[in-house]
């Protein structure tokens, strides 16, 4: 949870792993009477470019498989999720010499 104590800090909150705001937060946002904590974090399962909606016309999205507050991408489809996930564990093998691994197998 974003914490009270950072209600009127203006901060770049998106894109991190927050799953609530507390009230004061949104409320101490200037745009939180037209946009309420939109204007502070798009909800879970929304996302925005801005993470965040800051004008009527840029609201928030839907995008059933964000997690999280404040995404700035939308991921459409859980195949999408793990074409992903695979990527980096790929990226992961290659940068750390997976070929000489010891073990290599039914990690991926």
């Amino acid at each position: 949870e974003i914490p009270s104590i950072l209600a009127g800090v203006d901060a770049w909150l998106m894109d991190n792993l927050f799953t609530s705001v507390a009230i004061e937060v949104c409320e101490a946002n200037d745009d939180f009477k037209e946009f309420g904590c939109d204007a502070i974090l798009c909800p879970i399962e929304t996302w925005n470019e801005e993470g965040r909606q800051k004008t009527a016309s840029a609201p928030c999205e839907v995008c059933p498989y964000n997690m999280y507050l404040g995404k700035t991408t939308c991921i459409p489809s859980i195949e999408d999720v793990d074409a992903l996930e695979r990527k980096v564990l790929e990226e992961l093998y290659e940068a750390t010499a997976g070929p000489n691994w010891r073990r290599q197998t039914n990690w991926m």
